[in-house]
């Protein structure tokens, strides 16, 4: 996986607890840049799709500006992983959709 610091350092980070957690898996993710100066960019927000074993799928979504964006803690990290997950299996049928 990429670099755990710099501009996609909160990416990174989330992909890699996610491919590390039994049980998720990661199906898509997409990022939001902001180009400012012609060559430097910031990562405002990004989300991964993840799905479980049953096929239902979840899309987690981060921020700039919140905890969890900044979050380094790998442990904490993969509970709000985990806990954005679930919810997002419980408020749709996404199964097999994209």
């Amino acid at each position: 996986m990429g670099q755990t610091f710099g501009t996609y350092g909160p990416y990174n980070r989330v992909l890699s607890v996610v491919e590390e957690m039994e049980g998720l898996e990661v199906v898509n993710s997409r990022l939001r840049r902001r180009l400012e100066f012609g060559y430097f960019s910031s990562l405002e927000n990004f989300a991964v799709t993840v799905e479980d074993a049953t096929g239902r799928r979840a899309v987690i979504e981060f921020n700039k500006g919140t905890e969890a964006f900044e979050e380094s803690n790998q442990a904490r990290l993969r509970e709000i992983v985990w806990e954005r997950a679930q919810r997002g299996f419980a408020t749709s049928d996404t199964r097999g959709v994209e």
